[in-house]
C-alpha cells in the first residue's frame, strides 16, 4: 500500500513539474516573439524615415542650391543607414544620419526661410526626426533651443 502512495505522489510531482516546464516554455516563447516584434517595428520606422529623406532633399533643393554639400552628406548618410546590418552598424549609421539631418536643419534655420518655405519643409521635419520627450507640465513653455517658427 505504501508503494502505491509513493508512486502516486511521484506521479503527481512529475505532472506538476511538467506543467511548470510547459508554462515557463510558453512564457519564454511569448517574450521571444515580443522582442522580434519590437525589432521589426524599429526596422519599419527606420525604413519609413529613410524613404522620407529623398522627399526632404527634393523639397530643400529649390531653396538651398548653395548648400549642396549638406544635401550630399544627408544622401550619403541615408544610403549607409539603409545598407547597415546588425544592431551596432545600424546604431552608428543612424547616428551619422541624425548628425547630417541636424546640420541640414541648422542650415534651414540660418536661411531664415519664409513661412511658405517652413510649411513645405515642416511635414518632412516631423516625420524624419525621432520624437522628442514630452514636456512635464502642459503649461510649460517650449524650448528656446528649437528656434523653429510656429504655424
Amino acid at each position: 500500500m505504501t508503494l502505491g502512495i509513493v508512486l502516486l505522489v511521484l506521479l503527481g510531482l512529475l505532472i506538476v513539474v511538467a506543467i511548470a516546464v510547459i508554462g515557463i516554455y510558453n512564457v519564454l516563447v511569448r517574450l521571444r516573439n515580443q522582442v522580434k516584434n519590437a525589432w521589426s517595428q524599429i526596422d519599419v520606422q527606420l525604413k519609413r524615415r529613410h524613404d522620407l529623406i529623398p522627399n526632404l532633399i527634393e523639397t530643400a533643393k529649390g531653396y538651398m542650391t548653395h548648400e549642396r554639400e549638406t544635401l550630399e552628406n544627408i544622401t550619403k548618410a541615408r544610403n549607409l543607414a539603409t545598407q547597415a546590418s546588425g544592431v551596432t552598424d545600424q546604431g552608428q549609421a543612424e547616428g551619422n544620419l541624425n548628425r547630417a539631418l541636424g546640420q541640414f536643419f541648422l542650415v534651414v534655420e540660418n536661411l531664415k526661410c519664409s513661412l511658405a518655405t517652413w510649411r513645405s519643409v515642416r511635414p518632412f521635419w516631423t516625420r524624419a526626426t525621432p520624437p522628442k520627450p514630452k514636456r512635464k507640465s502642459p503649461g510649460a513653455a517650449p524650448s528656446a533651443a528649437s528656434g523653429w517658427p510656429s504655424g
